[in-house]
């Protein structure tokens, strides 16, 4: 079975366990990294799903290297052989030219023009492409991970939508994880507050939700929304503003998902803010009703939440460079 390679927010690798389960059938997990897992599925992988960020082919693996570990990747990958049939497979029919790109540790790295040179040659013969640096049409990476293993990868699918968002947005990805951990049924309502430019209402779609309210509080970012979803009945923009949500009535929601990111301030006041919000959402949401929020501040939100609702779940995130925590509640 040919062995895949995906990627996810890290610090989220005990759900997303739970969620190949439930999304992934067919699919058996061999290693789960930090905002990574390695899978081989039966059969052809179909779209990956959407909370998934990147997708990729692996096409050999590596044990610990502890000198020069992308230099001594590519010597052994040269020596010993990738797996070209798998690769022939999961080459797209049209591709003709392809780059290959470096990772260690976490971040894209640069090699000598000899080992670039030896791994382009040895791709170039594996897969019948040739080399295009600026404008290829498949990508190959060699990437060293900090848990000591490496993985040589043909790059399958990566987010474009939503890949580098708006400031205080989150990317398409991580707005589908927090949609999936809300637990969406056909029939439900999603309320989110402070919906920004959109990015959790557009995840949000792909979900079963029959009503989708969003709430902004300033008239033109309503009126941005109200243009970006013209062709979506199911989402209704509303001027509210968070943290009170004045207006929306008891038991409007089934599911809320929240971006929180207060303003620059004491932790009294921050404090307060998330009280605020919170007792806004458990008046908001319905007996059983889940809350799914994504904020800044751990201490104060772990708070306000064991004061107004239950805490179901608690992740700590890496995105952008920052750490974040993720909290799911329930009335």
């Amino acid at each position: 079975m040919p062995l895949f390679y995906s990627t996810f927010v890290p610090g989220l690798e005990e759900p997303t366990q739970r969620l190949f389960q439930w999304d992934m059938p067919g699919c058996s997990i061999e290693k789960v990294l930090s905002g990574a897992v390695q899978y081989r599925r039966k059969g052809a992988l179909k779209a990956p799903p959407s909370w998934l960020n990147n997708t990729f082919l692996s096409l050999t693996t590596f044990a610990r290297l502890d000198k020069n570990p992308l230099q001594e990747m590519v010597r052994i990958a040269d020596t010993r052989g990738i797996d070209a049939d798998t690769l022939t497979d999961y080459l797209p029919p049209e591709a003709t030219t392809f780059r290959a790109l470096f990772m260690e540790n976490g971040a894209v790295a640069h090699v000598g023009p000899k080992t670039l040179e030896r791994a382009e040659t040895m791709l170039t013969i594996f897969s019948g492409l040739t080399v295009d640096r600026a404008h290829p049409d498949v990508e190959f990476w060699f990437i060293y991970r900090p848990e000591g293993c490496g993985f040589l990868l043909l790059r399958l699918t990566g987010h474009t939508r939503g890949k580098n968002p708006e400031p205080g947005e989150v990317r398409a990805d991580i707005a589908s994880y927090l949609c999936r951990l809300c637990d969406p049924l056909p029939g439900m309502t999603l309320l989110v507050p402070s919906a920004g430019h959109g990015a959790i209402p557009s995840a949000a779609l792909e979900y079963p939700f029959e009503k989708i309210v969003v709430c902004e509080n300033a008239p033109r970012a309503v009126q941005e929304l109200n243009a970006r979803f013209a062709a979506c009945p199911q989402v209704s923009p509303l001027l509210c503003a968070a943290p009170a949500l004045p207006g929306l009535p008891g038991g409007a929601a089934d599911r809320m998902i929240a971006f929180l990111q207060p303003e620059e301030a004491g932790k009294a006041e921050i404090s307060a803010y998330y009280l605020e919000f919170l007792a806004s959402a458990r008046r908001c949401l319905k007996k059983g009703g889940r809350l799914v929020m994504l904020c800044p501040d751990t201490k104060e939100a772990l708070s306000a939440v064991r004061s107004t609702l239950t805490l179901a779940d608690f992740y700590e995130v890496v995105t952008a460079g920052r750490k974040l925590a993720l909290v799911v509640c329930e009335k």
